[in-house]
C-alpha cells in the first residue's frame, strides 16, 4: 500500500510502498477515507517534540482517521467489512488507574497513532487494535468525519470540562478559530446556547467564519488591543467567564487578563513551552487554570450524533495522499481555513 512516511525530523514525507498490515483476533484493517492534517503532524514532523515524546522513525503519521473496515480478525463483533467507522487517534493498556477510572486520556502507556507506538493514516490502510474503539458513522462522508478524531473531539471535551460556568449572559472566549477553534464555537452554540461567544484570531477571513457559525463578537487580534476589545467594550470592565485557547503559549498570558473573578482558562493549543501568570491575581480572584488534552469515546460517540443530525458543518480542503507535504505547509503558512484531509 502507499504510505507518506517521516524517516528524519524536518525533511518532507516519503511517499513509498509498505506491506499492508495483518489483523487477527479483535484487531481491525481500516481502508482510508480520509485523514485530517493537525498542527500535531506539523510538530512532529519538524522536530518541536523530539526531546517530549519518544517517537521512533521512520513513522506514518495522522490521527484523524475515518473509512471502512476492509478486513477483521476472527474475535471481532459487530464490525464487517465495508462498515465505514471513526477511527480514534489511539488506543491504552485498559489496566491503569487512569484508564480504569474512564480518563483514557490520562492513561500511563498510551499509543498515539502516528506519533507513539503505531503507524498513522498518512496511508491507504490502516491498523487497529480493537473493534471496541471504533465509531460507526453510516450516513457520513468520512472525509468530513475524518477530523472528529481530534479536532472536534478535544474542543467538545474541554467545553464539557467548563460547562457548569457558562450560565445565560455568560462570556467565553475562543482564542483562535482555525480547525478547533470553528468546532468550540459550533459546541458552545449547542452546550451552551445562551452564552456570549467571543471569537479571537489574526485572519479575518476565519473571523467571518467563526460568526457564520454564531461568534457574537470578532476581534481581529493584529488590528485592536484584545484585553480592550473583550474585557472593555464587549464585557464592560467585568472580564469573561472563560477563555478556551486553541493557539498556545504566545497568547495564554494575554488571555489570563481577560478573566472575570472566579473565571476558567483552558489552554488547548500546544504550540510553545511556557507561560506567565500573575500570581496576586491568580490567587486574589481565584482563576482556575484547566488543562484539556483529549477526549474519550462516549464523547466522540456524542459528536457523530450531532453530526447526523446536521449540527456540525466542517469546512474540509482536500488533497490527494500524495500532496501531504503541500498539506502540511499550507497550513503551516495559515492558508488553511478550516481542516486540510488527505484523501488516497
Amino acid at each position: 500500500m502507499k504510505a507518506m512516511r517521516l524517516y528524519e525530523y524536518g525533511k518532507p514525507l516519503r511517499l513509498e510502498d509498505v506491506p499492508v498490515p495483518k489483523v487477527s483476533g479483535e484487531e481491525v484493517l481500516i481502508k482510508i477515507g480520509g485523514a485530517g492534517v493537525c498542527h500535531s503532524d506539523l510538530h512532529l514532523i519538524e522536530g518541536h517534540w523530539k526531546d517530549i515524546i519518544p517517537t521512533t522513525l521512520p513513522i506514518t503519521p495522522g490521527h484523524e482517521n475515518a473509512g471502512w473496515v476492509a478486513e477483521v480478525g476472527d474475535k471481532v463483533e459487530g464490525f464487517k467489512p465495508g462498515d465505514p467507522v471513526l477511527v480514534p487517534g489511539g488506543w491504552t493498556c485498559e489496566a491503569c488507574r487512569y484508564c480504569r477510572s474512564g480518563r483514557f486520556e490520562l492513561c500511563n502507556t498510551p499509543v498515539m497513532m502516528g506519533l507513539v507506538g503505531a503507524d498513522g493514516g498518512y496511508a491507504e490502510y490502516v491498523y487497529y487494535k480493537t473493534y471496541r474503539g471504533l465509531v460507526k458513522i453510516d450516513g457520513l462522508d468520512p472525509v468530513e468525519a475524518a477530523p472528529f478524531a481530534d479536532a472536534a473531539l478535544t474542543p467538545y471535551s474541554a467545553i464539557k470540562k467548563v460547562l457548569g460556568r457558562l450560565y445565560p449572559d455568560s462570556f467565553a472566549v475562543v482564542v483562535g478559530v482555525g480547525g478547533l477553534g470553528q468546532y468550540a464555537i459550533q459546541f458552545l452554540k449547542v452546550l451552551a446556547p445562551e452564552t456570549n461567544i467571543i471569537a479571537v484570531d489574526v485572519s479575518d477571513r476565519k473571523l467571518e467564519i467563526a460568526a457564520s457559525l454564531g461568534a457574537s463578537y470578532l476581534v481581529n487580534s493584529r488590528k485592536v488591543n484584545v484585553l480592550e476589545e473583550v474585557v472593555g467594550k464587549v464585557t464592560g470592565g467585568r472580564g469573561v467567564d472563560v477563555v478556551l485557547d486553541f493557539v498556545g503559549a504566545e497568547t495564554l498570558s494575554t488571555d489570563v487578563y481577560m478573566l472575570c473573578k472566579g473565571g476558567i482558562l483552558v489552554p488547548v493549543g500546544l504550540s510553545g513551552q511556557t507561560f506567565t501568570l500573575p500570581v496576586f491575581n491568580t490567587i486574589i480572584f481565584e482563576y482556575e487554570i484547566v488543562g484539556s488534552f483529549y477526549g474519550g469515546f462516549n464523547e466522540l460517540q456524542e459528536i457523530v450524533a450531532l453530526a447526523k443530525k446536521g449540527r456540525i458543518k466542517s469546512f474540509i480542503k482536500r488533497f490527494r495522499l500524495e500532496e501531504a507535504n503541500e498539506a502540511l505547509e499550507a497550513l503551516k503558512k495559515g492558508e488553511i481555513e478550516g481542516r486540510a484531509v488527505l484523501v488516497p
